[in-house]
């Protein structure tokens, strides 16, 4: 392959029929590479620059932050929400970080009332 071509991602066709709605994602960062001791790291912390990167990437697509590594979206489609995973296992601007666990979850608007 080219270092010019992009490769030709197609999402699970499961996805194109899953409701519209709110989608989380949530993730793991490591930076171990960074963190641990000569010979194996470097003994530096980017934890706070990797997440500051996940955070930048994860706004621009409408996600907004819940709790530690989870975000959602509202109103979006499943496939939005798998873009923007995908987009989390793009390269960090520190190579030695990478996003791992990506999961996506729907999560139900629906509300139930009970009358008694």
């Amino acid at each position: 392959m080219d270092d010019q071509e992009i490769p030709m991602i197609l999402p699970p066709f499961d996805l194109l029929f899953l409701p519209p709605g709110t989608y989380g994602i949530s993730y793991d960062i490591s930076t171990s590479k960074t963190e641990n001791n000569l010979p194996e790291g470097r003994r530096i912390t980017q934890r706070a620059v990797a997440h500051g990167e996940v955070e930048r990437r994860l706004q621009s697509g409408g996600f907004r932050w819940i709790r530690s590594s989870y975000w959602i979206c509202d109103d979006t489609h499943a496939v939005d929400a798998y873009w923007m995973a995908l987009t989390l296992s793009w390269p960090l601007s520190k190579p030695e970080c990478t996003v791992n666990n990506v999961k996506i979850h729907y999560i139900s608007n629906q509300t139930f009332s009970i009358d008694v």
